[in-house]
């Protein structure tokens, strides 16, 4: 599955095994980036691989702040 990943630098695009995206997922949930599954925000207590292998579109994010 392919996960979007978007920082300062740009815009990468990866492909991981379920059990791989759940763990580079909730890892990176768990340093403080967002994540959006078919452009929602969730929860790491959200993601799961059902969640994960049906989804359109998984992006990871940094933290948005605005002012």
């Amino acid at each position: 599955m392919q996960i979007k990943t978007l920082t300062n630098k740009g815009l990468v695009e990866k492909t991981f095994e379920v059990n791989e995206a759940l763990d580079f997922l909730k890892e990176n949930l768990n340093n403080g980036m967002w994540v959006y599954i078919n452009h929602k925000p969730v929860e790491a207590s959200d993601i799961t691989a059902d969640v994960v292998t049906s989804a359109e579109d998984i992006l990871l994010t940094s933290e948005l702040v605005g002012g």
